[in-house]
């Protein structure tokens, strides 16, 4: 029961935030750094999507803040990783428990976390 709890609080909370984002004009939308199109298709990912998002950069070698250093790769990523069909697979990886596969076999954003660990390998050693 506690789950379904769970799960209706979540989509609640997502139902509000929603409505909230929606309700913004062109202005505030600028002022978040958003186009409309990317607030209708980052809604609707799944709540933990920045979570799983900063796990993998920390797979990565990377800081979490590392994501927000360019705005468009952000919300690209963002909006892979959200409607990403391989979240299970994605949550046994970052769990360790599927060592028989690379992050590149499964993760769309792989490709966007290799290269962000090599420009931090550069910016680090400048």
């Amino acid at each position: 029961m506690t789950s379904v709890l769970k799960r209706v609080r979540r989509m609640l909370n997502q139902r509000r935030d929603s409505q909230f984002l929606f309700a913004l004009n062109s202005a505030e939308q600028s002022d978040v750094g958003i186009s409309s199109t990317d607030l209708r298709s980052l809604s609707s990912c799944p709540t933990d999507t920045r979570d799983r998002m900063e796990a993998m950069a920390a797979a990565h070698g990377l800081a979490p803040d590392v994501l927000s250093r360019e705005h468009w790769r952000e919300v690209d990523m963002a909006r892979a990783c959200g409607h990403c069909g391989q979240r299970r697979v994605c949550s046994k990886w970052l769990a360790g428990k599927r060592g028989d596969l690379a992050a590149g076999d499964f993760c769309p954003n792989a490709p966007q976390f290799a290269e962000l660990a090599k420009s931090s390998d550069r910016d680090s050693s400048a």
